[in-house]
């Protein structure tokens, strides 16, 4: 097990890999803005989601990662993802729906593979 106090390298290549995506996204809204948002659904909104889903999918991979890190000989990771604090008062937290979102991106074209921990958090 890592020491509490050592530091997070992870979460700077975690930052470095989202950064060009925001811009990117950033971009696409500030576009759409001055179009006053008229190509959204025909153009847009498929470049956005796919910026947005690998963003979801990078975060799903750090937080595994870094339970992993820190519980080498936990046998299953999803156990812990009710450690933060939940949305609202929706008995989701934040790490779960991190997880749900970047397994919706992942399987959205195969509903079948979206599974009950994916689902109920949607």
């Amino acid at each position: 097990m890592h020491h509490c106090l050592r530091s997070d390298s992870r979460i700077n290549a975690v930052k470095k890999l989202i950064k060009p995506i925001q811009i990117e996204f950033e971009k696409i809204i500030i576009h759409n803005k001055k179009e006053e948002y008229i190509y959204w659904d025909s153009v847009y909104s498929d470049d956005a989601e796919h910026l947005v889903g690998i963003v979801f999918i990078i975060l799903q991979n750090y937080i595994n990662s870094s339970i992993s890190d820190l519980y080498p000989d936990l046998q299953k990771i999803n156990l812990k993802y009710k450690i933060d604090e939940e949305i609202n008062n929706s008995k989701t937290t934040r790490i779960e729906l991190i997880i749900a979102m970047a397994n919706y991106y992942k399987h959205r074209d195969l509903p079948e593979k979206l599974y009950e921990h994916t689902a109920k958090h949607l």
